[in-house]
């Protein structure tokens, strides 16, 4: 999952993501002046870092990011509900599912 922070405005924007790491994402979220969390229980962190230079996080926060995009189909991933996934969201946020692992209903929005 990603986390993503909007530094231009004076609002915190944060984004969750999970996903194999794409560094073509991960650049698109960052021309944005945002900061981003990422989270995958399957990537080594260690590798992650000196591959790619991003840092992944240990585990999403709860009732924290503004929206989370969904752009893995782990099983561990496919096991939670709207619910839970949304759980890490703040009251207002979006979902984007990026890997369909929601019904349409329970997404804002997909590819």
């Amino acid at each position: 999952m990603w986390s993503v922070q909007n530094n231009q405005t004076s609002t915190t924007k944060k984004i969750t993501v999970n996903f194999s790491i794409d560094k073509h994402l991960y650049e698109q979220f960052k021309s944005f002046d945002c900061n981003v969390d990422i989270y995958d229980p399957w990537i080594d962190k260690d590798h992650a870092y000196k591959e790619y230079n991003i840092k992944l996080i240990d585990k999403p926060k709860t009732h924290y990011y503004d929206a989370i995009v969904l752009a893995v189909s782990h099983d561990k991933f496919k096991a939670l509900s709207e619910k839970q996934i949304r759980a890490y969201g703040k009251d207002k946020h979006i979902l984007y599912d990026i890997k369909y692992l929601l019904k349409s209903s329970e997404s804002d929005g997909r590819l």
